[in-house]
């Protein structure tokens, strides 16, 4: 049977002289090599463009979660100043590191946010509106929390943004592809309701009273604060098990912020959201929240793909 099938294309090659027969037989080879090697340099460039392209994601987020904790302590200083004078003293100095911040991003949406690469039209420009119009009003306690949120919900959604233009929460390495979802979703996410449930928490504890309204708020944050931080201990356990590189850069600072979070969590579940009298000291609770914040962003900056 398969000699009849060739009998055709045996008797062709019959009727060739050698050098013909030579150049049918390397062209039969050369083509489908020519194919194969046409190819593997098309994928070849496709990761290279990909691999670029997550390079300026990670570029912009770098300046983008800079401006996220600062427009946080800007909130905590004019919360502050809010409450007392002489507590507002350093809000001007941090409007200025507010500014900087923005400034960097700027500099960086110039280089990267155009349409053929990250295309940051629509989510950078309300960034930058929101703050100078934040700069310029005189807020009640309320309204700068809402102002604030408001804000860094923009950045946040900014930096998700830019993660899904990059094509950092694409990366097909497991282990890249976990730590990146952290770096555009789950430390930016965290972090906002951690500040959130800071600035409410301390404002209960100080007038030590406590409506339902905020009760029910706390216990939503709580929540949020609780799925955040299961979503990351999962994630980062997927990470640090297929790379034991990114696990021996990162394992200090995780243990440190999962940790600090954790204890947060004790002290807003049982000193204020189930406690029958509120007598923690406001000061104390914003000390722990503000180290929770913190010990985050030193994870959330170190955890690059190694």
């Amino acid at each position: 049977m398969k000699t009849f099938l060739l009998t055709p294309a045996i008797a062709l090659l019959n009727q060739l002289p050698y050098r013909r027969k030579f150049i049918l037989i390397s062209v039969a080879i050369f083509i489908p090599l020519a194919v194969l090697t046409y190819l593997f340099v098309s994928s070849l460039n496709d990761s290279i463009t990909f691999n670029a392209k997550e390079r300026t994601g990670i570029e912009y987020i770098k300046v983008a979660r800079t401006l996220l904790l600062q427009v946080q302590n800007h909130l905590n200083v004019s919360d502050a100043a809010l409450n007392d004078v002489w507590a507002g003293i350093g809000l001007n100095a941090q409007q200025e590191l507010v500014d900087v911040a923005l400034k960097a991003v700027e500099a960086v949406d110039q280089k990267l946010g155009g349409p053929d690469k990250l295309n940051t039209a629509e989510k950078w420009p309300p960034v930058k509106e929101k703050w100078q119009s934040l700069k310029d009003q005189t807020l009640s306690i309320k309204d700068n929390l809402g102002t604030h949120a408001a804000l860094l919900g923009d950045i946040t959604a900014l930096i998700a943004h830019v993660g899904d233009t990059s094509n950092l929460i694409l990366d097909p390495d497991l282990d890249t592809y976990y730590l990146m979802a952290q770096e555009v979703l789950r430390f930016p996410s965290i972090m906002n309701n951690l500040q959130q449930a800071r600035m409410l928490g301390k404002e209960v504890l100080a007038r030590k009273s406590m409506t339902s309204e905020e009760k029910t708020q706390l216990i939503f944050l709580f929540s949020r604060i609780s799925a955040d931080l299961d979503t990351i201990k999962n994630d980062i356990a997927v990470v640090f098990r297929e790379n034991t590189a990114v696990k021996t850069e990162l394992s200090t600072r995780f243990d440190t912020a999962t940790t600090a979070i954790s204890i947060f969590q004790d002290i807003l579940g049982e000193k204020i959201i189930k406690a029958p009298q509120l007598v923690l000291s406001d000061y104390a609770y914003a000390e722990q929240a503000s180290k929770a914040i913190g010990d985050v962003f030193k994870l959330y900056s170190a955890a690059e793909p190694i």
